[in-house]
């Protein structure tokens, strides 16, 4: 399997697979992908039901907005918005450590992580709209 660096908007409607990572800020990727003619490639991309895999602000950036420096206008393909984890409640902002996961529904790509410990470090979450969340799927 060999792996392209995206350079342009035609490497990523070209992509058989496609994962975008997540370090940065939502507003300066949105910036980046938007400039670049980029956003509408991926979401031309993944509203054609390719293999797609956002972590952390990769994800992100398909829900309808983020918080942070914002509000900033995401994709828009999931409803929901990406906000700061409340620290009111005696979470430590940003977040940092060990946290089990707790999978919801089958799936392939997590079957053998289901309540291990996975390290976290982050600020923000996607918070999806349930009610509204039809055709994506965080996971198969």
């Amino acid at each position: 399997m060999s792996f392209l660096h995206v350079q342009s908007p035609e490497d990523i409607l070209n992509a058989k697979r496609l994962i975008v990572p997540g370090v940065g800020a939502f507003s300066a990727m949105m910036d980046v992908l938007n400039n670049n003619g980029m956003a509408e490639a991926l979401s031309t991309y993944i509203e054609k039901d390719h293999p797609f895999l956002g972590i952390c602000l990769g994800l992100q950036l398909v829900f309808e907005s983020s918080e942070e420096n914002g509000p900033v206008r995401g994709l828009g393909l999931i409803p929901g918005v990406v906000g700061r984890f409340d620290s009111s409640n005696g979470f430590r902002v940003p977040h940092i450590g060990w946290n089990a996961l707790d999978i919801k529904k089958d799936s392939v790509i997590l079957d053998d992580i289901a309540h291990r410990h996975v390290y976290f470090v982050h600020s923000y979450r996607a918070v999806p709209i349930p009610s509204l969340f039809t055709k994506y799927q965080l996971y198969p």
